[in-house]
C-alpha cells in the first residue's frame, strides 16, 4: 500500500530489496566509519588539519545518515506493519498469513509445515 493505493509487488523471499540495500549501506558505511574513526582517534596528531576536518565531516555525515535511515525506517515500518512489530516483543513467531503477505516465496519454498 502506498498513499492508500495497493501497489502490486513481485513475491519476495525472506529479505526484500529494501533490506538488502540497507545491508549494503550499513556494510560500506561501517567501513567508512572505521577508517575515518581510526584517523580521528589514532592518527589525528599526524595528519594535516584539512584531512582531519574532512574525516570528521565524513564521519559525522555517514554516521548520522545511517542512524536516521535505521531509526526512521524502522519506526515507519513498525507503525505501518503493526502486527509484525508486536510479534517481535513476544517469542518472535508470527501468523503464517502475515508472513505470506510480505514474503510469499519464503513461506512457500523455505518454511516447512509442522507434522502432528
Amino acid at each position: 500500500m502506498f498513499f492508500g493505493k495497493i501497489v502490486p509487488v513481485p513475491p519476495m523471499r525472506k529479505m526484500n530489496s529494501g533490506q538488502k540495500m540497507m545491508g549494503i549501506l550499513v556494510f560500506f558505511g561501517t567501513i567508512v566509519l572505521i577508517l575515518t574513526g581510526a584517523v580521528l582517534y589514532a592518527a589525528l596528531p599526524m595528519v594535516p588539519k584539512e584531512i582531519a576536518f574532512l574525516a570528521d565531516k565524513i564521519h559525522l555525515v555517514i554516521g548520522l545518515g545511517l542512524t536516521l535511515c535505521v531509526v526512521c525506517g524502522h519506526i515507519g515500518l513498525g507503525l505501518y506493519n503493526w502486527n509484525e512489530c508486536i510479534c517481535m516483543f513476544g517469542d518472535g513467531t508470527m501468523k503464517i498469513n502475515e508472513a505470506k503477505h510480505h514474503n510469499e516465496l519464503w513461506v512457500e519454498e523455505d518454511i516447512e509445515k509442522i507434522k502432528n
